[in-house]
């Protein structure tokens, strides 16, 4: 933790690039595994992208607001 505070301070880059550095790395990986679950089950219940927000609901996507506000929060917090 300290050391990753650190860094960001060090680095003269801003805040948001930072996040769209870390959400990019984020996005990739998860596109390779959801692609790969697909594949494993022979894509039984369709691609990927057309059941990915199957299930969401308004409480659901309270919590993703939430958990995104609280990570931006952090990463201002830590940043300054």
């Amino acid at each position: 933790g300290v050391y990753t505070e650190l860094i960001m301070k060090s680095n003269g880059d801003s805040i948001h690039w930072q996040n769209i550095q870390l959400y990019t790395f984020g996005i990739i990986v998860n596109i390779i595994r959801l692609t790969y679950d697909d594949i494993a089950a022979a894509f039984h219940n369709g691609f990927w992208t057309y059941t990915l927000l199957n299930g969401y609901t308004l409480r659901s996507w309270l919590v993703v607001f939430n958990l995104a506000m609280s990570g931006l929060i952090v990463s201002f917090v830590m940043k300054y």
